[in-house]
């Protein structure tokens, strides 16, 4: 067997070898072993126990306008957006977690520093942010809120006043609406008073312009002005004609003047004579009386009393006939003297309807911008009116802290600490016992350079291993003897 086969076997450890090492250091394994024990039943019964509690917060998708300062409705109104919460809106809301005006709220209603040592407050922020710790839960909107302290009940009241300090901060930051009822209500007031005012002026004014509607009113003068023109152009149509009648009766009554001859009346228009029928019969009179004149210068010498009565008849129904007419033309004068008379007022209705309406385009003018004034104001009080309705739906809900954040699970007192757990601190302190206490008697072991066993002899000198007595008491003689007699090459 060669040199090398030897030293290989020299350096194998048995298991009884590695056994051995915890019996010769026992003393190291054992206070290695209860040391770490007792370790941990200090550190389980005499460290303060760390509570933590934990809380839950949904983000849903921002408010879609309007608020109560944009176009439409505000937030009495508002909907959700259907898009989801992107990583960056959930890192914003975990950031402000961790804002200064959140954790000074905690700090101050806990009495954790003095509230006039801003440096101390400080510090206690710094802890506060130290004990606390937001995460997003993966493939959700939702943000997990851990806190850890000393107290089960400390941490359960400090998570929840810091998780509504938060909503607090978050609704002051992008929702608040504080001051603005107030703002609203003044400017309510005011054009309330504006409103009455001008409705005031407005209801004097249309009792001294006499304006009630204008454009009505307006109508209903353009209309009496067509109308008072259509009846001047009949008036003035039926004047023609009367003239017309007139003249044509002062031409018959001028032939008869100079008319001696026996012939009957020169003719007459027919529409001239319609509405006379008493003359038309006169007529008819008349020509019998000639006939009857005729005949009685045929029949009678002259002078005979037939024929005087026959010239008498004639000429007292000429007489008539004249009278008639001159009483037809006195009348036709007297009705186109009232028709002219007629116009004239006609003429003056209309120049004082024009200027009725002259005057009143001017005070419609004046009446519809007290109007538009009126209504103006009464717009925006009726929109101021609903927007401090709004505002003060909206302070209700900040006060309710009514927000885009939802608290699905609030934070409870644990009812164990997270901190010792003493049962998993010892169940797993022996085996980290065991562990520690090999270690540090092999590392003893290795470290001492003494021979315990034949293993050491090759690893901490340059003699060979060659064979024990136990170990050739095992073996046959004749072999035993030849390994105990074998020189070594080196040594030879």
């Amino acid at each position: 067997m060669t040199d090398t086969e030897n030293t290989r076997r020299a350096n194998i450890q048995t298991a009884r070898d590695i056994i051995s090492i915890f019996f010769l250091k026992k003393r190291a394994f054992s206070l290695t072993f209860i040391g770490v024990i007792v370790g941990a039943l200090l550190l389980s019964f005499l460290t303060p126990p760390i509570y933590q509690t934990t809380a839950m917060l949904l983000i849903k998708p921002q408010y879609s306008k309007p608020l109560i300062f944009d176009q439409d409705s505000t937030r009495a109104g508002a909907t959700y957006d259907t898009s989801k919460v992107d990583e960056s809106t959930l890192n914003t809301f975990i950031f402000l977690l961790s804002a200064p005006e959140v954790l000074r709220e905690v700090v101050m209603k806990y009495h954790l520093a003095k509230s006039d040592d801003e440096r101390d407050i400080l510090e206690a922020m710094d802890k506060v942010r130290a004990r606390f710790k937001a995460e997003p839960q993966t493939q959700s909107s939702i943000i997990q809120l851990t806190y850890r302290g000393g107290g089960a009940r400390e941490v359960a009241d400090q998570l929840n006043t810091l998780v509504d300090a938060y909503i607090r901060f978050y609704i002051q930051t992008y929702q608040s609406t504080k001051g603005r009822f107030a703002f609203f209500d003044d400017q309510t007031q005011q054009y309330r008073n504006k409103y009455l005012q001008v409705t005031n002026e407005l209801v004097a004014a249309s009792k001294d312009l006499n304006v009630i509607k204008p454009d009505l009113q307006k109508e209903k003068g353009l209309s009496l002005i067509r109308d008072l023109e259509l009846n001047k152009s009949q008036l003035r149509d039926k004047m023609q004609l009367l003239r017309d009648k007139n003249a044509t009766f002062n031409s018959v009554l001028a032939r008869l003047k100079h008319d001696t001859q026996d012939t009957l009346l020169p003719s007459l228009p027919q529409d001239a004579i319609q509405g006379y029928p008493a003359l038309v019969e006169m007529e008819k009179s008349l020509a019998q009386l000639l006939i009857n004149r005729q005949r009685a210068h045929a029949d009678f010498y002259p002078g005979s009393k037939p024929v005087v009565d026959a010239d008498n008849q004639y000429n007292n129904m000429k007489v008539q006939i004249r009278l008639q007419m001159q009483q037809i033309t006195h009348d036709l004068g007297a009705e186109m003297s009232a028709l002219n008379s007629g116009i004239n007022d006609i003429d003056a209705q209309i120049k004082e309807a024009m200027k009725a309406n002259v005057k009143l385009t001017g005070d419609a003018l004046t009446f519809e911008s007290m109007e538009l004034e009126q209504r103006m104001n009464k717009d925006n009080y009726v929109m101021y009116n609903t927007k401090k309705e709004e505002a003060r739906i909206n302070d209700k809900k900040d006060q309710a802290m009514f927000a885009n954040i939802e608290v699905v699970a609030r934070p409870s007192a644990p009812t164990s600490p997270w901190f010792p757990q003493r049962g998993y601190i010892m169940l797993l302190s022996i085996p980290l016992a065991l562990i520690l206490a090999m270690a540090v008697s092999a590392g003893s072991y290795a470290w001492e350079k003494r021979v315990w066993t034949p293993t050491d002899l090759s690893m901490h000198t340059q003699l060979y291993y060659l064979g024990s007595l136990d170990a050739a008491e095992s073996k046959p003689a004749r072999r035993a003897a030849r390994w105990s007699l074998m020189p070594s090459r080196r040594n030879a």
